[in-house]
């Protein structure tokens, strides 16, 4: 998508959005003029004498989650001291240096204000949801025993697919007062644990046969949320999530920071 800035009496009209300062000429005079840019429009003024800083960069956004597991005993005591609320990060963050908690995963993306972003590090796990059963089309060459049974055949089918991994899909967007809003999904998936049905089917004969059938189990931790944050900060987002063994619950940190087009803060 094509972006076009253009001068409307005094208005610098933008393709995207954010905030930063701009030249305008007129004549051989070069004034800065300085806005804060909503829906595409930047609403300048303008000031004599000023020196021109150059092309006005972009701005870019870093999200980051941190999945991180506490053990049960220690989140149980962070819980008690804050009754009712969400443990503060500094607490967590202590805990992970004195080898009391494990970050999980940390996946982070970087995308200009506005514009959705997505990272993810997965397996595509493909498994079938049902099975169809049908009589062998194999010529028997026993006739004994093609009267006492018939081969059956069962075939996988109806599949579907699940990623296994880590994901992060986000929207930031910048605002007033280096306040930046955060849209984000962000889900730890586990390789899944394989169960084995028992399916039953009837064959020629008229006696049942049992047909094993594996589907997989998934283990989910996930965040879905809105935030405000202050550029550079650190807020806990969620967490007391128990995990797959109930040996630990997990806490999610998300900072936002802004970046220039260098890629630094």
């Amino acid at each position: 998508m094509r972006e076009r800035n253009q001068m409307r009496n005094g208005t610098l009209v933008l393709g995207g959005q954010g905030s930063g300062r701009y030249v305008s000429r007129k004549g051989r005079t070069m004034k800065t003029v300085v806005g804060v840019f909503m829906a595409g429009i930047v609403y300048c003024t303008s000031v004599a004498g000023a020196e021109a800083p150059g092309l006005p960069k972009p701005v870019h956004i870093q999200v980051q989650v941190q999945f991180v597991a506490v053990t049960k005993a220690d989140a149980d005591a962070l819980l008690r001291a804050e009754p009712g609320g969400i443990p503060g990060k500094d607490k967590i963050v202590d805990l992970v240096k004195q080898g009391k908690a494990k970050v999980l995963c940390a996946p982070s993306v970087t995308t200009l204000s506005g514009l959705e972003a997505i990272v993810k590090a997965v397996d595509e796990c493909i498994y079938p949801t049902s099975l169809d059963v049908e009589p062998s089309q194999v010529p028997q060459t026993n006739t004994a025993a093609v009267g006492a049974s018939r081969l059956i055949v069962a075939s996988p089918s109806n599949f579907e697919m699940r990623e296994v991994g880590v994901i992060l899909q986000c929207v930031p967007e910048v605002r007033e007062a280096g306040n930046i809003n955060v849209k984000l999904m962000s889900q730890l998936v586990a390789t899944p644990i394989w169960k084995t049905y028992k399916t039953k089917c009837v064959v020629a004969d008229g006696r049942e046969k049992d047909i094993d059938f594996e589907q997989p189990f998934f283990s989910v931790q996930s965040l879905n949320t809105s935030l405000v944050i202050k550029d550079g900060e650190t807020i806990v987002a969620g967490g007391g999530m128990p995990d797959r063994n109930g040996e630990a619950n997990t806490f999610l940190l998300v900072t936002a920071r802004l970046l220039d087009a260098s890629g630094h803060p």
